[in-house]
């Protein structure tokens, strides 16, 4: 019962869209003015502005991480269930049902989820961002979607080989994807490049 109020709270709580409730305030629609129609940060900054953006950042990684921590305190972290418990939210943000299902990419409420359980072992908060990092920085994939799906596949192989924890390595494939899936769903269909360290050959 303790694991079902969790999922449930985890999923109202990621189902929250801050960046079409900072937006509305604006009088502006964010999900049917941005390209690929998410109200993630992304969209809030480049629609909305940096104080937007960053307001929407921390109450999206909040979202994902206050249902995930009081949950690691109160309930059997190894238990199946747990798992269950740690991608609700972003379970939540991905198919809101405050937007009849659409939602947004989740990457940050995924990244709030992580740091929930970082008590436990910070090592999938680490890889994740390891990952990202990684195509951002190193070998610089664009466009953003496509990093993050080739991010999403390399976390969940580095899960497999180095979480122990049965509950939280299940979790870190679900939570694999989902991102994999909002970013197929919202690729905008933009050129593939790739460079080392960004940067290219001149023409």
């Amino acid at each position: 019962m303790n694991y079902f109020l969790f999922i449930l709270f985890g999923l109202l709580s990621g189902s929250i869209m801050f960046g079409r409730i900072f937006s509305a305030k604006l009088g502006v629609d964010i999900v049917s003015e941005s390209d690929d129609h998410n109200p993630g940060t992304a969209n809030v900054y480049k629609i909305l502005g940096f104080k937007y953006a960053a307001s929407c950042l921390v109450c999206d990684i909040l979202k994902g991480f206050i249902p995930v921590f009081f949950a690691s305190k109160l309930l059997d972290t190894e238990n199946l269930f747990f798992s269950a418990v740690i991608v609700s939210p972003i379970v939540g943000s991905a198919f809101s049902i405050f937007l009849k299902f659409h939602g947004a990419k989740s990457i940050a409420v995924a990244y709030g989820t992580l740091i929930g359980i970082s008590d436990i072992t910070i090592l999938p908060f680490c890889l994740m961002v390891l990952c990202v990092l990684f195509f951002a920085a190193v070998v610089v994939v664009e466009p953003n979607s496509l990093k993050i799906i080739l991010s999403s596949i390399i976390f969940a192989a580095a899960c497999g080989i180095n979480i122990e924890t049965v509950s939280i390595k299940f979790a870190c494939f679900i939570i694999s994807g989902i991102l994999i899936f909002t970013h197929i769903r919202g690729y905008n269909k933009k050129p593939f490049k790739i460079s080392l360290f960004g940067i290219r050959k001149a023409a």
